[in-house]
């Protein structure tokens, strides 16, 4: 009975509603939300008895109860109560239930009793004598005495904030302590005992993602490696034992190999790499580093293109010269050689150039090939074979060169770096800093070789065209965007896992609160994929799919979304281009959504328009960050909880055509004075009752008291079937007219409790009721005049219509749920 995935994701969503955003209040999480820390040490611990698992040291149902044991093992938070109150097996049930589980076999008695050892023995220090009594109880055997050091091991290492494990050595040596516990027990089955972890220094959105992601599969299938969690900065496994026999610079060397050859980065390289412009034929920096075939292969498919106006064979020939010319540049002594052959190939001599319109006649009149039987792919299957050699020693690979020196600057392994390359690089990065030519536009690298100008076909569709007052005066155009070769480097990748500049795109950018377990990360692309395609289970929660699609582009089909998930998860929504331009309102459906997306799941989350994030995009102390948010989403970040209830009704209805006149509320209290006045405008009405209760409008007392009465008299006094607004609000009205009677300059409070209860008497012929009305009317006059009631009769005549709309709405909200009662009796 191992737990399915989508039963996790639905307990850990029930686990955040019940706990909102309860923190830590001391010790070394203090600060930190309590259902994160819960769902971490459940999915590590789950991760970690599942590797127990597959080798046979523990059962199927014991990698469920790790996971539940885990999500509960700090019940005392969960019922706020001390350990002892609150880890009995009935309180254990009840939050299980709560938890929405529904695997009947985790309530048999065993399993339950097994979850609260777990919950008592967690802690170095647990409770007195339970330890005592797990040794002695016969049916706890050495499975659960494992599965105890689990949650124990899972709680530790959530105390970890960042991969780079070296800073806490005692925290690290604690939690593989545990593990060696967990080998000891297990009679040596469990042969895991040692932390092994890489950590990137710098972030480069999707370059560090990218890097990760080869990383992830070189250190697993390579070392034999466990994943057990993915930080933002890095990834931490379990290991057999000391894994740094390999020298840095091979893993390096390797790793930047791999990455050049992912699948991605060749075809986003391959894409662009030979195109066609009015100029002709036209070959990218970043086309030398592919293989000699796929370059050919390139350029036949352009050149077959493009037959219906020119002649391919002439088009080819042209490509074939300008990769020839690009090879003599860098040819040094092979540079006869690479003439000799193109002559051979082509027929003319390399230095003869055509030009202008008519370029192609005159390459048909000088290549012999272009009038001859051979096919085009013949001819293209030779050019290869006569140039691979020269090819291999002439092309000029950058970007392996700058990968391994990034790499060198940034990677460390356990703890260990190359320093001294690290602070040559460092310092190399500053060299010539300054004029615009030699200073990367973006990240501010600088460098005569670093800094290169940047081409539209290796970038993810950014303008390369941008404006600096640093040029020469009176130039008549802007210059191209000047790049370093990491940001070039980042370039491609951002465009290998298919993320765009877009005049009509936002990007949702998720950090893990602290580390996601790898297991969490899979759990998640799965069920979100499965939503997407419209395979999920309609009885689970969603985890992220539909809680924003709705607020952005209407009629956006789901299958069109692409999320893109590492040890950071990336949602690009689409947006209409007018809606981006008011950004200030744009950014405020954003920020509803970062809100809603935070309670499902253990995340921050940066909003932004950028996809070539750098460091300081991913260090803020928010919880939720707008980049450049406006006045609206900032209004909304500070009120987190009422605006995330407001965003749960935004999906299929109407309400986000009144959004923005609630934002311009001054309190929470207006906002339910709004939707009050505007009750029979929401479309469908079942969920206005729900709307007015979240900006507070049911929680003044005395209107709601004085609501009750009015209702009740109006119903008893009426002749009519159905009773009218003025009959609902006839007390209240005459309340405030006899408010607007009184001078308070020549009369006293007596007075105008006087004129209250007068004009209140003649709605009811209870002198019992109107006195309580009254009352309830001058305690509200002295809570809105902050215990004053001068003070109060001022602010009820400024603001007469909020105060008529609240004291409406609350009368219908009343009606609402009286006919909700009726109705449910009646079932």
């Amino acid at each position: 009975m191992i737990v399915q995935d989508e039963q996790m994701l639905k307990s850990i969503y029930e686990l955040k509603k019940r706990l909102k955003e309860a923190k830590h209040e001391s010790g070394s999480k203090a600060g930190r939300s309590i259902a994160d820390h819960l769902t971490n040490v459940a999915f590590t611990s789950y991760l970690l008895a599942r590797y127990l698992y597959s080798r046979n040291v523990l059962d199927d149902r014991h990698v469920t109860l790790a996971f539940y044991a885990g999500l509960l093992h700090d019940m005392n938070k969960i019922l706020s109560r001390s350990l002892r109150q609150s880890s009995s097996l009935e309180e254990i049930k009840e939050v299980l239930n709560s938890l929405g589980v529904s695997e009947s076999d985790l309530f048999v008695q065993e399993n339950l009793q097994i979850i609260q050892m777990c919950v008592s023995l967690h802690q170095e220090t647990g409770l007195v004598g339970m330890e005592l009594l797990f040794n002695r109880e016969e049916k706890f055997d050495k499975k659960v005495k494992i599965l105890t050091k689990v949650i124990k091991f899972a709680d530790k290492f959530d105390n970890f904030t960042s991969a780079d494990l070296e800073k806490d050595r005692r925290l690290k040596e604690s939690c593989e302590s545990v593990l060696r516990e967990i080998q000891t027990v297990s009679d040596g089955k469990f042969d895991r005992t040692a932390l092994f972890h890489v950590v990137l220094k710098e972030y480069r959105g999707m370059l560090t993602e990218l890097i990760f992601e080869v990383l992830n599969d070189l250190l697993i299938e390579k070392h034999d490696l466990f994943p057990i969690a993915r930080f933002p900065n890095g990834l931490v496994y379990l290991s057999k034992g000391d894994q740094r026999e390999e020298p840095l610079e091979h893993l390096i060397c390797e790793l930047s190999r791999r990455f050049l050859d992912h699948e991605g980065i060749a075809r986003a390289i391959f894409e662009d790499s030979v195109t066609f412009e009015s100029t002709g034929v036209r070959l990218s920096s970043s086309a030398f580093e592919m293989e000699l075939n796929r370059l050919i292969d390139k350029l036949l498919m352009i050149s077959i293109s493009k037959k219906d106006k020119y002649n391919e064979r002439a088009i080819f020939i042209e490509g074939l010269q300008r990769i020839c010319d690009e090879l003599y540049k860098n040819g040094g002594s092979h540079r006869d050689s690479i003439k000799e052959k193109f002559k051979l190939l082509a027929g003319f001599n390399l230095d003869k150039k055509s030009t202008g319109q008519m370029r192609y006649e005159t390459i048909s009149r000088l290549s012999p090939f272009v009038n001859s039987s051979e096919s085009l792919e013949d001819f293209a299957k030779r050019c290869v074979s006569e140039l691979t050699d020269l090819y291999k020693k002439c092309s000029k690979r950058n970007l392996k060169t700058y990968l391994e020196r990034y790499l060198t600057m940034n990677l460390s392994v356990c703890g260990y770096n190359i320093a001294e390359q690290y602070t040559k690089e460092f310092v190399r990065s500053f060299h010539r800093y300054g004029p615009y030519k030699h200073t990367c536009s973006i990240c501010s690298t600088s460098g005569k070789h670093e800094v290169v100008e940047a081409e539209s076909a290796e970038t993810p569709s950014l303008k390369v065209q941008m404006f600096t007052n640093r040029g020469p005066a009176h130039k008549r155009m802007d210059p191209k965007r000047h790049i370093c070769q990491y940001c070039r480097l980042q370039f491609l990748a951002t465009k290998a896992k298919g993320l765009n500049y877009s005049d009509s795109q936002i990007v949702f950018v998720l950090l893990p609160e602290n580390y996601y377990p790898d297991s969490f990360l899979r759990t998640m692309e799965e069920q979100v994929k499965k939503e997407l395609n419209g395979t999920s289970n309609e009885s689970s929660q969603s985890a992220m799919s539909d809680v924003i699609v709705s607020l952005f582009k209407r009629g956006k089909k789901k299958e069109q979304l692409k999320i893109i998930f590492g040890n950071m998860v990336y949602l690009p929504i689409p947006v209409s281009r007018n809606d981006l331009k008011k950004w200030k309102s744009l950014s405020a459906m954003a920020a509803i959504s970062a809100l809603r997306i935070r309670y499902r799941i253990p995340v921050r989350v940066l909003v932004t328009t950028d996809v070539q994030l750098l460091q300081d995009d991913i260090e803020f102390d928010e919880n939720i960050w707008v980049k450049d948010a406006g006045v609206f989403a900032k209004k909304i970040l500070l009120n987190p909880g009422v605006w995330r209830q407001f965003g749960e009704y935004l999906r299929d209805t109407n309400v986000r055509d009144y959004l923005f006149e609630f934002l311009s509320q001054p309190t929470d209290l207006d906002v339910a004075a709004v939707i009050a006045k505007r009750w029979e405008d929401f479309k469908p009405m079942t969920i206005v009752p729900c709307l007015f209760k979240i900006f507070g409008g049911d929680r003044v007392e005395e209107i709601r008291k004085m609501a009750e009465l009015a209702r009740r008299w109006a119903l008893e006094g009426s002749s009519e079937s159905k009773v009218t607004e003025y009959q609902y609000t006839k007390p209240f009205l005459n309340a405030i007219k006899s408010v607007r009677k009184f001078d308070p300059k020549t009369e006293d409070e007596e007075v105008l409790e006087a004129l209250i209860f007068e004009s209140v008497s003649r709605s009811t012929d209870s002198q019992n009721e109107a006195k309580e009305f009254a009352d309830a009317f001058l305690s509200f006059l002295k809570r809105i005049g902050e215990g004053n009631l001068i003070n109060g009769r001022e602010t009820l005549i400024f603001n007469y219509a909020k105060y008529r709309n609240l004291f409406l709405g609350t009368i219908k909200l009343l009606i609402y749920e009286s006919r909700t009662s009726k109705k449910s009796k009646e079932v």
